[in-house]
């Protein structure tokens, strides 16, 4: 939120939260939408309630419970939420992904004129969706290490998305970018210096810096 939003962007009326990791679920984030916006509303899974009702009045906060294979539709203002019930983790985790032990987690398909959109969380979990949905036009997909795009192969015969648009490791770069312009300027004249202060930078932020080509290249 910090890294992307402007004053020139709209400010949002609705939110959605697929779990409540926090580089998912963001307090903090959220009550600076709700000061630029009172009416906020946000649709979020049921654990989330401990982060959130302290922020947010108990009909700004939605937490519908979709059972597998049995998705729950939301409409609001003139658009429809389509809410799935998918696993936690990914396609090339441990052969026990650590999702089956993480009760709460929400995958969106979000259609308004006539465009469908998949909000995947951090989950690879499409199988549900890909019974109702044959055709996906755009994909919010998580990127968080290099095996991932595995995952990518696997969604692509699934909904022939029109666009991929990664988040993860792109989030974690683009907070960076106030203080990697500072480092640069700085070490303008000397590279080794620049060199050795954009690794430190990268470790703070828990950034591989080889990993965040990645959504590069596939954007």
């Amino acid at each position: 939120f910090q890294a992307f939003r402007n004053g020139n962007h709209p400010v949002p009326d609705l939110v959605v939260i697929t779990h409540q990791h926090n580089d998912h679920c963001s307090g903090p984030a959220i009550q600076q939408l709700v000061r630029l916006n009172p009416k906020l509303r946000v649709i979020a899974p049921l654990d989330t309630h401990d982060t959130l009702d302290p922020i947010l009045s108990p009909d700004q906060l939605l937490t519908p419970v979709p059972k597998p294979g049995q998705p729950v539709k939301i409409s609001h203002a003139g658009v429809t939420i389509h809410v799935y019930r998918t696993l936690h983790g990914w396609l090339t985790d441990d052969l026990t992904p650590y999702g089956y032990t993480f009760p709460f987690h929400h995958t969106y398909v979000i259609e308004t004129k006539g465009r469908r959109l998949l909000i995947s969380g951090d989950s690879y979990d499409y199988r549900e969706i890909a019974k109702d949905f044959q055709k996906i036009d755009a994909v919010l997909w998580h990127i968080y290490k290099p095996s991932d795009l595995f995952d990518l192969q696997a969604m692509q015969p699934l909904f022939s998305p029109s666009y991929f648009v990664p988040y993860h490791l792109n989030i974690r770069y683009g907070l960076m970018q106030p203080e990697m312009a500072k480092i640069q300027k700085r070490y303008a004249n000397d590279r080794q210096k620049l060199g050795q202060e954009q690794m430190r930078l990268y470790k703070e932020h828990g950034v591989n810096p080889l990993g965040c080509a990645v959504p590069t290249l596939i954007q």
